[in-house]
């Protein structure tokens, strides 16, 4: 699935189909303790754990948290762990990689 934001100039992807590995890898970046505290620094560490191919011009997909802000950086950061929440939820109705349910009858 890929993703951009012409606004926040950035792309990336999440490698499709998922496999049970970077399900489980999300998941537990980001689901433990979603009501919680530090919810936007769970959703990036989600988008971190499962990403390939980002660009960004105003944040690395490494960028130190503890680093200076710049403004559309923490903007992206915002939109892809959304976006990739959003995206894993739909996944809750769709067979994963390998499963029976993903095998034509």
């Amino acid at each position: 699935m890929k993703f951009h934001n012409a606004e926040l100039e950035c792309t990336f992807e999440v490698p499709e189909p998922l496999s049970y590995r970077l399900v489980l890898r999300y998941d537990s970046e980001v689901e433990i303790t979603l009501m919680g505290g530090e919810t936007y620094e769970r959703l990036w560490r989600g988008v971190q754990a499962v990403a390939v191919n980002w660009q960004c011009s105003h944040v690395g997909i490494a960028t130190n948290l503890d680093d200076p802000v710049v403004d559309k950086g923490v903007e992206a950061m915002k939109w892809a762990g959304l976006m990739v929440f959003s995206y894993r939820r739909q996944l809750r109705e769709l067979p994963l990689a390998g499963s029976p349910e993903s095998s034509p009858s």
